[in-house]
């Protein structure tokens, strides 16, 4: 997970539009195309970040959800045997 988190991380996003720039510019292409090329990477890593980040929340949340369904149909289970079994509970006490 560490490295996935670094592949989305801002510095690496930086870094890597500054590398295809420098290739960009080293292979002698158009000033557009280098714009429309670090553009699209921006892009494309910022909606991959997006969808990822909001994949784990939304994923965080669904997990919650189930552990506290699990508690609630734990505490109906136990209000159901109390009922099922309709005995008497009675304390012993010593008599005085």
């Amino acid at each position: 997970m560490d490295f996935i988190k670094k592949l989305i991380s801002r510095k690496f996003i930086t870094a890597l539009i500054g590398i295809i720039t420098g290739l960009a510019v080293v292979f002698g292409l158009d000033e557009g195309v280098i714009s429309m090329v670090a553009g699209l990477v921006t892009t494309v890593v910022s909606i991959g970040a997006y969808i990822y980040t909001e994949g784990k929340i939304d994923t965080a949340a669904v997990t919650q959800a189930a552990e506290y369904m699990n508690q609630i149909l734990g505490t109906i289970d136990v209000a159901d045997l109390v009922v099922e079994t309709d005995t008497e509970i009675t304390l012993d006490t010593p008599e005085v």
